[in-house]
């Protein structure tokens, strides 16, 4: 929804004087051209799958090169008078969908990052690409129409290269983590100022595109309420990274004043809101789960005593560090990872990053499963919770309890 949002915004303000609601709708698709690689996962295996998301299509690399051929395509959808060119499919879609294909293609087979299976789901995420365009042309071809929108290719170059553009650059203030540099190189982006799901940068925004879209295309509120929004959302912004200026402080003081030694350490804010953050402390083996509250009383990390310890499993890892599952897991989890034996001849990796379920700190949120497949096969990978056993209500209301701070 937030990559929607902004895509529109953007949108709107490249082309929406000339195009009306049309801007609106064809940023919020190309604003989610980027995510669409979570179809990888229809034809990769699930260590390709979580490798690749937010990999190629996340990256500058991709946002140049496929911003033209996008453009390409859509005006052409609208060239003869509203109507497509002549030969609409076979000279535009199906050439600009090769393109696209050929694109995501020649970045994964150059990506440094171990990715298997290329050929099928870049065929995948490509359709899934190119399908909005096919869509339009369908429903003009069944309701004919006599207008459309007679911009520039200019215009449309611009529209798909800022609403791609801006959406890895959005991902990078998230902790998951955005590959912009590939194929060239697979670091993971990662400023952690904000959640990947944040209703207050989202909503606001969104109640002023609404209204905008309510009113002509040629009225000056229109835009005003467009670049209002963006406006807001960038200052939310720059309010999460000045918590996390806050934030990190205390913990470099707290970790200080308590002698507890230390290599480095990551904090990241919880779900849905930027009060109360997870602050994991990494010794070497060792890794420290805890938490800070921007309204705790006093602003100070717990005692140790009240961290939750993991282990980053160094001994359990060692017999199969060269696995592929492995090396994806521990890159994907900057070295933030606990691990744990699991049924069997399994174990469970979490990826401390992204904190404790709130309400019981022996569950990390993020976590995945690594089992062997057989003798003489690649180790498995699963994503997952390590316990999917709880009540989503319960863990609503230990987070709203906490945002209002810890006392005493």
């Amino acid at each position: 929804m937030t990559q929607i949002v902004l895509g529109a915004a953007v949108g709107e303000l490249v082309a929406g004087r000339k195009m009306g609601n049309r801007a609106m709708i064809w940023g919020a698709v190309a604003g989610t051209i980027p995510d669409l690689d979570i179809f990888a996962g229809l034809a990769a295996d699930p260590i390709t799958d979580l490798a690749f998301h937010r990999c190629v299509t996340h990256s500058l690399y991709y946002a140049v090169l496929a911003s033209p051929v996008l453009a390409w395509m859509a005006k052409a959808l609208y060239a003869a008078g509203g109507d497509a060119a002549d030969g609409y499919l076979w000279r535009y879609w199906l050439p600009g969908a090769g393109i696209i294909y050929l694109l995501i293609a020649l970045g994964s087979f150059l990506s440094p990052t171990p990715l298997h299976g290329i050929w099928a789901y870049s065929a995948v995420v490509a359709g899934a690409t190119v399908a909005y365009p096919l869509l339009v042309w369908t429903f003009r071809k069944l309701k004919p129409r006599t207008y459309g929108p007679q911009v520039s290719y200019r215009t449309w170059m611009l529209l798909f290269l800022l609403c791609i553009g801006t959406h890895p650059l959005l991902d990078c203030f998230t902790t998951y983590g955005t590959q912009v540099l590939q194929p060239f190189d697979d670091l993971r982006v990662a400023w952690n100022t904000i959640s990947v799901a944040d209703p207050a940068y989202t909503l606001p925004f969104l109640l002023l595109l609404l209204l905008a879209s309510r009113l002509g295309r040629r009225t000056v509120w229109r835009k005003r309420l467009v670049t209002l929004g963006v406006a807001v959302s960038s200052c939310y912004l720059v309010f999460t990274c000045y918590n996390l200026w806050r934030v990190r402080a205390q913990v470099e003081e707290s970790l200080q004043d308590q002698g507890i030694t230390y290599e480095r350490f990551v904090a990241t804010p919880t779900l849905l809101q930027n009060i109360v953050w997870n602050v994991t402390i990494d010794q070497g083996d060792t890794l420290l789960s805890t938490g800070i509250g921007l309204f705790d009383d006093p602003f100070v990390l717990p005692p140790k005593q009240d961290m939750r310890a993991f282990s980053q499993g160094a001994a359990l890892l060692e017999p199969i560090h060269h696995e592929r599952a492995v090396r994806v897991a521990t890159w994907f989890a900057d070295g933030y990872h606990a691990v744990s034996p699991g049924v069997g001849d399994t174990l469970h990796l979490a990826d401390l990053r992204f904190g404790l379920l709130p309400g019981n700190q022996a569950r990390p949120i993020f976590a995945f499963q690594l089992y062997p497949r057989g003798e003489g096969e690649e180790w498995g990978l699963r994503q997952g919770p390590m316990d999917r056993d709880f009540d989503p209500g319960e863990v609503l209301g230990s987070l709203w309890e906490r945002v209002w701070g810890r006392g005493e």
